[in-house]
């Protein structure tokens, strides 16, 4: 009988060191914080005259590693129909965002992305696309229901869990010409400026 509760004692023993071991791998994870605003400055690098960029923090308790990163455009075309296409990133991989609120920002490239003909853009906005001077404001334009949204696929440093962190939706007035603030991801923003300069790489 004491063999009995011993072996019982240790097996609730056991179940309960594993779901506190669970908790701790799945509560104490990265979390990401996206700046909600995309900030526009001028770049003579690209053809349309101008960067796009947006902001990323790591708020969790530990380091995001092999993150591969996608920035899809939506549109409803029709009453059941949406359109979606990728828009480039300049880096769409990265090894590693480390935990404790810091921060890296991505650039994408609306001017890479293929415009189908049957989106029914005007036609301003297809030569615009063809010679690479599109901007984002022309995709988030399209109508009421056009936005992006950031992907981030990552893998916990400690777990090996891999993770899908997803943006809110960024819509046409979320665009701010001016530089990210820094500073802490609570207070991050675009500063808008007036004749600001061209962004450094």
């Amino acid at each position: 009988m004491e063999n009995a509760m011993m072996l019982l004692l240790g097996f609730l023993l056991g179940i309960f060191a594993s779901g506190i071991a669970w908790l701790i791998v799945r509560l104490i994870v990265p979390r990401i914080h996206f700046v909600p605003e995309i900030s526009k400055v001028p770049s003579a690098d690209n053809k349309n005259g101008w960067r796009y960029r947006f902001q990323i923090y790591n708020i969790g308790k530990r380091d995001i590693i092999d993150l591969q990163l996608e920035c899809l455009f939506y549109a409803k075309i029709s009453s059941s129909n949406w359109l979606s296409t990728t828009i480039p990133f300049d880096k769409a991989s990265s090894p590693k965002m480390r935990a404790g609120g810091l921060n890296a920002i991505y650039q994408v490239f609306p001017a890479k992305i293929d415009i189908k003909s049957h989106w029914n853009f005007d036609e301003n906005i297809m030569k615009k696309a063809k010679d690479g001077t599109i901007l984002l404001e022309d995709l988030l334009s399209y109508n009421e229901t056009a936005y992006l949204r950031i992907y981030i696929f990552g893998y916990d440093a400690f777990s090996g869990a891999r993770k899908l962190f997803t943006s809110k939706e960024y819509k046409l007035n979320d665009i701010k010409e001016g530089f990210f603030s820094g500073g802490k991801y609570k207070t991050a923003h675009v500063e808008v400026k007036e004749n600001i300069q061209e962004a450094t790489p």
